[in-house]
């Protein structure tokens, strides 16, 4: 990339030196904060601020924290920016947004329009997001001020260019964006269809086998369908007994936040706490999430220990653990549970229909066998997503460097 032919110390201490002939200034000699109400329920387009930027929301939706009406909004015009400077000790959050088109937000944000014809918005708004990724509003709003004001804001140092250096910086990061943007949508589809594989993998492994040279017979159980001829079909309760057995303390204590949905994970967290006493596992018991079984939290324990009572633990006698934690996962068998609990408020699957479910049964050397192909698997697929998940890491990294040096003058775009 080409760089200016002389820089100069902006005495910005995040920016450091920027192209000589490029000025600085406070944001207030460029905009001005102004709220105007929607106080006759003039505008109805409603916005909102999210960590994809602003986008459009349907005034009838109820999900979220909504007013009892619009009238206490504000109205945002095309090219406004929109700020949320408020709990600023959460870093994970949205802050900065470019505002694309006329409608209302919360009277909480900050608006910024232009009082200068030198300006570009869009530049701007990139300028202010460089902040954003940098913390720096988090850093000013540190220690009891959680909240910065328009003024605040507005007393921010910035950087500025020629108005034409603004528009091709715009334009160059716009470009570059959507391309990156483009390559994020295509390999975040592709882990999906990676993980559509691996649960493609379970089911076919636990329902079929391995082996599709042999004969096969109907199952008579409809989520199954043809299973290999020499299988069984048990009742889960004959090869899994579920322990009850209550204890009050443990070293070892699992709540449903420490499973990982559908991958049966375990989560490191703060120690969990129980309302009562706690049900007692074995190594290699399998614990099963009762409530909203569709997240499949799933888990084959490694130590003994305590957990929720919204746990089934479930210990096998005629049936290997790892096996009987692959079909427990699976999605055929957790749709066929989560089926049972439709029309619950909260739904919850009970023992007595899990318990009845009936499930294919290999012979027990098989059984390991499937277990070994499964992993083998997966973990090739995961090989995969690792690596696309860096790349796709690595691309929005790159994205953040794009946008500050651009913006701060680092490089120049032509």
């Amino acid at each position: 990339m080409m760089v200016y032919d002389s820089y100069q110390n902006s005495n910005i201490h995040w920016y450091g030196d920027t192209p000589t002939h490029w000025k600085t200034a406070k944001g207030k000699f460029l905009f001005k904060s102004q709220k105007d109400l929607n106080g006759e329920l003039q505008c109805k387009d409603r916005l909102s601020l999210t960590m994809s930027g602003v986008i459009e929301k349907d005034i009838e939706n109820n999900s979220g924290l909504n007013p009892s009406d619009f009238i206490t909004y504000q109205i945002f015009e095309q090219d406004n920016l929109v700020f949320k400077l408020i709990d600023l000790d959460n870093k994970k959050t949205s802050r900065v947004g470019y505002v694309h088109k006329k409608g209302i937000m919360s009277s909480a944000y900050i608006r910024l329009i232009k009082n200068n014809n030198s300006v570009n918005m869009r530049y701007f708004y990139y300028q202010y997001y460089d902040l954003y990724l940098k913390y720096v509003y988090n850093y000013l709003g540190s220690g009891v001020r959680s909240t910065l004001t328009s003024n605040d804001l507005l007393d921010i140092e910035l950087i500025i260019p020629p108005l034409e250096e603004q528009n091709k910086i715009v334009a160059y990061i716009d470009k570059k964006s959507t391309q990156i943007e483009n390559f994020i949508q295509k390999k975040t589809r592709f882990i999906s269809l990676l993980k559509e594989e691996k649960e493609a993998v379970i089911n076919e492994a636990i329902t079929k086998g391995i082996d599709k040279t042999i004969e096969f017979k109907d199952s008579g159980i409809k989520w199954l369908g043809d299973i290999p001829k020499h299988w069984e079909v048990r009742k889960l309760k004959f090869v899994a007994k579920n322990k009850t057995d209550k204890k009050l303390e443990s070293n070892f204590k699992i709540g449903l936040e420490n499973i990982e949905s559908k991958t049966s994970k375990f989560i490191e967290s703060e120690e969990v706490v129980f309302a009562e006493a706690g049900i007692e596992f074995k190594r290699g018991d399998i614990l099963f999430g009762k409530l909203r079984p569709y997240l499949a939290k799933i888990y084959l324990t490694e130590k003994d220990g305590i957990c929720v009572s919204e746990f089934l633990v479930l210990r096998c006698f005629e049936i290997t653990n790892q096996y009987l934690k692959y079909l427990m996962i699976s999605s055929k068998f957790i749709d066929i549970v989560n089926g049972s609990t439709y029309g619950s408020k909260m739904p919850r699957a009970n023992w007595e229909f899990i318990g009845n479910t009936k499930i294919p049964l290999p012979l027990y050397e098989e059984q390991k066998q499937i277990v070994e192909y499964i992993e083998t698997k997966l973990n090739q697929i995961d090989k995969i997503i690792d690596k696309t998940t860096k790349q796709i890491d690595f691309i929005k990294e790159y994205k953040t460097s794009l946008i500050n040096e651009s913006v701060s003058g680092k490089i120049k775009v032509s």
